[in-house]
């Protein structure tokens, strides 16, 4: 990290320390010889001695010094904005943290041009350049002032290069800093050349210059870039590199930033290391581009957009190019390919366009006119035939890591960590050919099945070398003829998929629900308002989203899905795996939906330890009836409220029980929150395991409970119900069941007062209800598993009775995934009619983030201040285990305030949100699918539900 003038006195220091040695080696060999130099007599002997290991540390300490002035010297120009201010608060923040050594210059680049005023300021300093330069192995152009680079972790990578590309950019923005090697810049100024050009050749696809032939283009180093300043970095795992940080908000984050990073983080020496461009799979996607040579420079612009949304999205550099090591990766390596005319067939400006990207591109090989007639048809298939081509011979040069081709048109979303979830099931050495399909009808012609040109149409890699020779062969020898009308936009796949089955004998198979998992639509308008429409939970199951309207739909529709992911446990199942599906087209044609071999792998797609439950039930249950038994439907009595003559003295009024896991910390110390802020004796941890000391006398190992994962959970609630209904030590033992999480808190003695409202010996299923769409249009009402629910006594030995038919079911359809409460509320109402009530109004619970955010229930509140907050709260969900104390601690200080230190709180149904309830019916909006179905109407409260509460308000009342 030396600069010339240290490097001088580094070598100075080095001979005195050479002559000081010698002079000190020549001394003793004067007294001793070598056989005493190991105790040498007299104070002056050691006195040398301890002179030499003094000199031959400084010696050690100084010559990396010396070497890394040589290896990897980093000089450093920042370019500086238009705000005075915030340039010299910046700039010194700068100069007093990584760039001490840094030069700045007002610039005024633009973000589509960020290194012109570099080239412009390099050519005002002419002479002046060289000595700037002197000394300097790399120039660090730094575009925007507000970005923090690790210089030491720079010098660490630059170094461990044995040879670099001429230019290094860290990230794909456009404003990216870009590393230049500066004896690039010396030749140019040597032979009179403008800087400004030989920035364009340093940094080809910044400039919009493609790169001379065999020059290597840039490469990034996108992992090891932190955007968003200070959030970012505080947000990151300490243990990757960082080489530089973006988007720094002021000068006290560009300190922080600057102190966090104090030590080199990370192990950043193979980041500049130089790749191969290449794809990289498992999922490698083709998206061609291919704009005639007369295309407008409206059209280009439109496609770039396309592209830099698709980068910006699903398409990312580094969305599957990663290594074991610390997820870092070049963009030289990606799962995404573009794939442009050869060059000399491309209209002006699209390759220096399409590197501005940052995207992977490729070219294809040149077509010779006489190959094709001027007919735009022939154009057309010879083009497709190239295509796939083109893209089998890069994936077969990627190796193995490419299991899956996909061509992908560019207006179209893609899914990429659902596709690779969904492909993931099949054996890509096999042989498939994928995608949504869609049927040609020619006359006096069986339908022709192929791949709809909307979605991505997919190889496995068992095919890859014989459709390359397929694709070939189809070029040279199909007959030219001209698309049908109207058979433009599809005519490619369709020739493609056609070429497959004449020289193959391959069809194109089905590999996923048509309706749950595509949007696909001619018109880009109709695609975006399917999308917006389609249910929001099950956003994250859709694999291809198109025609878009838009680049900025494509981000936006990016960001939902994205969005979605939030609930881990969304089964992304379609209607035709749950059966035997069949196709029927209008002539009456009709074929299975899905191939038998896809059928049964995503049939078996799932875990060993789910496939092994499922054999078990499917071998207990056979034959069994789920409504005899414990699990026969009688007539339930009444509604009259319990007495306390009709209560075992033994029973338990309330019993609570958690599920929880010792797998990770966290889920115990989210456990231990929630016993000591609300937990009774008759609260129960579930688990497979012990939790901690603090809840071993509270903690419930059941033989049945499976310590699942967040997807699973369904798994582990059948498992406990049926334990809990079905062993005598508890049936009966409580009045009310209930599951709840750990992550909620819990209001136990406001709850015990309303649950007295209902009569136990009744079949009872109490909880917050909410509404799940699927995909299809189907709703469920089920009641909130963060909210917690509630069994009555007399209900529970029927649901031990229906678990395991419902758990089974759900294996078979899923695998055991799925949200927990939206299964529980299915299983009740499909065997027993038993639907979730409310026991609560909407005033009374807090469990979104908008009732959060309103009553600041996570929030410090002082004495004096009036809290936001509701008097009487039953449940607050989700908090974390850090929060829980403090959310108590607002409940109760709200509860105090509207009734007075030491009150009992007096939370009784309200009157009148009771009887707008009953007279308030829920259901879908107009247009909805099944919206007219009276299955999906609710009152928000029966007259079951309503006539108890009415009693038990009029009751303490008259008390």
């Amino acid at each position: 990290l030396c600069s010339p003038l240290h490097s001088l006195i580094c070598l100075l220091v080095v001979f005195v320390v050479l002559v000081s040695i010698c002079a000190c080696v020549g001394e003793m060999e004067s007294n001793t010889d070598c056989g005493e130099m190991a105790q040498p007599s007299g104070s002056k002997k050691r006195g040398h001695l301890r002179s030499c290991f003094l000199l031959v540390l400084v010696l050690e300490t100084l010559l990396p010094c010396a070497e890394g002035s040589t290896s990897s010297s980093i000089c450093s120009l920042v370019q500086m904005g238009a705000d005075r201010q915030a340039n010299h608060e910046m700039s010194g923040a700068v100069l007093e943290t990584w760039g001490r050594d840094a030069l700045f210059f007002a610039g005024d680049s633009s973000d589509e041009a960020p290194y012109d005023s570099f080239g412009t300021f390099l050519d005002a300093k002419g002479e002046a350049v060289a000595d700037l330069l002197h000394g300097c192995q790399w120039l660090l152009l730094v575009p925007k002032l507000s970005t923090y680079i690790s210089l030491s972790s720079l010098h660490l990578a630059v170094a461990a290069a044995a040879q670099l590309p001429i230019s290094q950019r860290l990230t794909t923005a456009r404003q990216s800093p870009c590393l230049i090697k500066a004896d690039l810049l010396k030749s140019c100024h040597e032979r009179g050349e403008h800087f400004r050009d030989c920035l364009a050749t340093a940094c080809p696809s910044l400039s919009g210059v493609p790169p001379s032939e065999g020059q290597p283009e840039h490469i990034t180093v996108e992992g090891s870039i932190v955007r968003n300043g200070w959030a970012g970095l505080a947000t990151r795992d300490p243990g990757k590199c960082v080489l530089a940080v973006l988007e720094v908000q002021g000068w006290v984050h560009m300190h922080q930033i600057h102190d966090s990073l104090a030590d080199v983080s990370g192990d950043c020496r193979s980041l500049l290391l130089p790749h191969s461009r290449s794809l990289e799979g498992p999922i490698c996607f083709v998206v061609p581009i291919l704009p005639p040579p007369s295309a407008t420079s409206a059209d280009l612009e439109s496609l770039v957009g396309f592209v830099e949304a698709a980068v910006a999205s699903w398409a990312s550099p580094t969305s599957d190019a990663t290594d074991e090591g610390g997820g870092f990766s070049s963009s030289n390596s990606s799962g995404t390919l573009f794939l442009l005319p050869h060059p000399d067939q491309s209209p002006a400006g699209l390759h220096a366009k399409m590197l501005s990207t940052g995207a992977l591109v490729e070219h294809l090989p040149i077509i010779v006119e006489s190959q094709f007639t001027p007919s735009e048809g022939i154009d057309v298939v010879f083009r497709a035939m190239h295509v796939w081509a083109r893209a089998l011979e890069l994936a077969q040069e990627a190796g193995p890591s490419c299991k899956w081709v996909a061509k992908v048109d560019v207006t179209t979303y893609c899914n990429r960590d659902m596709l690779k979830q969904r492909l993931g099931c099949l054996d890509a050495s096999d042989d498939f050919f994928l995608g949504a399909t869609t049927a040609a009808y020619s006359a006096g012609l069986d339908p022709y099945m192929f791949p709809s040109e909307k979605s991505a149409t997919i190889l496995s890699r068992g095919y890859f070398r014989r459709a390359r020779v397929w694709a070939r062969s189809c070029a040279a020898q199909f007959v030219k003829e001209d698309p049908p009308p109207g058979a433009e936009g599809f005519f490619d796949d369709y020739a493609f998929a056609l070429c497959l089955s004449d020289l193959g004998g391959v069809e194109a198979s089905n590999y996923a629900d048509i309706d749950s998992s595509f949007i696909m639509s001619d018109r880009p308008d109709q695609t975006i308002q399917d999308f917006w429409t389609h249910p929001d939970t099950v956003k994250q199951c859709l694999l291809t989203v198109a025609r878009l309207p838009s680049p900025e739909a494509m981000v936006a529709v990016h960001k939902k899905v994205e969005w979605s992911m939030w609930h881990q446990s969304i089964p992304c199942i379609g209607e035709t795996q749950q059966g035997f599906y069949s196709m029927t087209d209008q002539f009456g044609n009709k074929k299975p939906y899905y191939d038998e071999r896809i059928r049964l792998a995503m049939y078996y797609c799932k875990s060993g330890e789910m496939l092994e439950l499922e054999r078990e039930l499917s071998a207990r249950l056979d034959g069994v009836d789920p409504r005899s038994g414990l699990g026969s439907l009688k007539e339930a009595p009444s509604s009259i409220p319990p007495s306390a003559d009709n209560l075992k003295p033994e029973r338990r009024p309330l019993c609570i029980f958690v599920p929880s896991s010792a797998r990770k910390r966290h889920f115990v110390e989210a456990a231990e929150a929630a016993w000591r802020t609300w937990g009774t004796a008759d609260t129960f941890f579930v688990s497979t395991t012990k939790l901690s000391p603090v809840l071993d006398n509270n903690t419930l190992v059941l033989d049945l409970d499976i310590d699942t994962d967040y997807a699973h959970l369904p798994v582990r609630t059948f498992r406990l119900f049926e334990a809990l209904g079905s062993r005598e030590e508890w049936v009966d033992r409580c009045d009310w069941y209930m599951k709840a999480d750990a992550d909620s808190f819990l209001n136990i003695p406001l709850i015990l007062e309303r649950l007295k409202c209902f009569n136990p010996d009744e079949l009872w299923f109490l909880g917050v209800p909410q509404v799940a769409h699927s995909s299809g249009g189907s709703m469920t009402r089920f009641a909130s598993g963060g909210a917690g629910y509630f069994l009555s006594r007399a209900v529970l030995p029927k649901v031990a009775a229906w678990a395991p038919f419902c758990l089974l079911q759900l294996l078979q359809h899923t695998g055991g995934t799925g949200m927990e409460d939206v299964s529980f509320a299915g299983c009740l109402w499909k065997w027993g009619r038993v639907g979730v009530v409310s026991y609560v109004d909407e005033t009374e619970v807090i469990t979104s983030e908008a009732s959060h955010n309103r009553t600041r229930v996570k929030e410090e509140i002082a004495p004096d201040e009036l809290p936001p907050m509701p008097p009487c709260s039953f449940v607050v969900h989700s908090v974390e285990a850090t929060e829980m104390d403090l959310v108590k601690r607002n409940v109760k200080m709200a509860e105090s305030r509207a009734f007075g230190v030491g009150s009992k709180p007096q939370c009784l149904p309200d009157a009148e949100r009771l009887r707008a309830g009953h007279a308030t019916l829920m259901a879908p909006e107009e247009g909805v699918p099944n919206a007219a179905v009276e299955e999906h109407q609710w009152l928000i409260y029966n007259d079951r539900e309503f006539a108890a509460l009415m009693a038990c308000r009029d009751a303490h009342a008259a008390s």
